[in-house]
């Protein structure tokens, strides 16, 4: 069965890294940095879309004007402290994966999932 296939490679996988520390952590790490980015797209999304709404209101009030620039003032404020973070992120992460990648750790999960691809 496929997904008994699955499960026992993921659990394969969540062994090898609870061995190795590193590799925790860079687990970590990357689904904060994928977290982050999500968060970024979406205040990015926020900004457009509060930024349409006002340009579609011709009679939009000097208020409404007002709260949406202070809107879009604190989301770009808090987007760029996240790319501050996602930045400090990396760049710890950069240096993890080129050492994952030079001692063998990323191939030898390049192998099991080979062979879980291999399996009938």
């Amino acid at each position: 069965d496929d997904d008994d296939d699955d499960d026992a490679m993921r659990r394969r996988v969540k062994e090898a890294i609870a061995k190795d520390e590193r590799l925790m952590r860079y687990a970590e790490l990357s689904t904060v940095c994928d977290a982050i980015e999500e968060k970024m797209d979406g205040y990015a999304m926020e900004i457009v879309d509060a930024n349409a709404r006002l340009d579609g209101d011709d009679a939009a009030s000097a208020e409404l004007e007002a709260a949406v620039h202070e809107l879009v003032k604190q989301i770009t404020l808090h987007r760029a402290t996240l790319r501050g973070k996602l930045e400090a992120y990396r760049a710890e992460l950069g240096p993890l994966e080129e050492e994952l990648d030079r001692d063998g750790t990323f191939a030898s999960f390049a192998d099991l999932e080979t062979d879980a691809d291999d399996l009938p």
